[in-house]
């Protein structure tokens, strides 16, 4: 790999683990479409990168350019289908919990983490899709969501969900949902216990 590849490809690393919305989209496509080279520093940063929400973002990437990603396309198309479905019926919008259990049916746990990581990424999400990913996450109990789940709850905006970030936690064991919380404070520097999403979940 040239020294100009490689700069390119933490470049563009670097742009999806700090952004969001299109801009991380625009980065994450230029990414998996850059083959062999962005999978041998995915994996590495897969293993290695200290943010542990960083090592999630490249091993799913990491999956994406070599498999093709065509799970991941199949899983966001079929969502969007249930919410234009839903939009010509009496409900408007999808039931959460149906949805959830749709993603299990189909995917197993073949797209969660995938998942977990645009939850953070794609901040526009409605409340329903929103809800219905959490509870995704709640059924399959992977625990590299772990980490995608304590930064989506540690995030301002995101506080709203508490309830419904406790609920999903739930059903991982505490030590390890203790341990996540504590890996992304050590990240962030200056862990502040307030900040602990079951403690604002349960205060809400």
């Amino acid at each position: 790999m040239s020294e100009r590849i490689n700069r390119r490809i933490e470049e563009l690393f670097e742009i999806c683990l700090r952004s969001q919305g299109e801009l991380y989209l625009k980065a994450e496509r230029a990414l998996v479409s850059a083959g062999t080279d962005a999978f041998l520093f995915l994996q590495e940063q897969a293993a290695t990168a200290a943010d542990p929400f960083a090592r999630v973002l490249a091993s799913v990437l990491a999956v994406w350019v070599k498999s093709g990603g065509e799970v991941f396309e199949r899983a966001l198309a079929y969502i969007d289908l249930v919410e234009k479905n839903a939009a010509r019926s009496i409900l408007r919008t999808p039931r959460a919990d149906s949805l959830a259990a749709a993603l299990d049916k189909l995917f197993n746990a073949a797209v969660v983490e995938f998942l977990s990581v645009r939850l953070v990424k794609q901040p526009d999400w409605p409340q329903w899709k929103v809800a219905a990913i959490l509870q995704y996450l709640a059924i399959e109990k992977d625990a590299l969501t772990l980490a995608p789940l304590v930064r989506f709850a540690s995030e301002k905006e995101n506080r709203r969900y508490g309830q419904m970030v406790e609920l999903t936690l739930k059903p991982f064991p505490a030590e390890d949902v203790g341990k996540a919380w504590q890996a992304e404070a050590r990240y962030r520097g200056n862990p502040n216990p307030d900040d602990d999403p079951r403690k604002t979940s349960r205060a809400g």
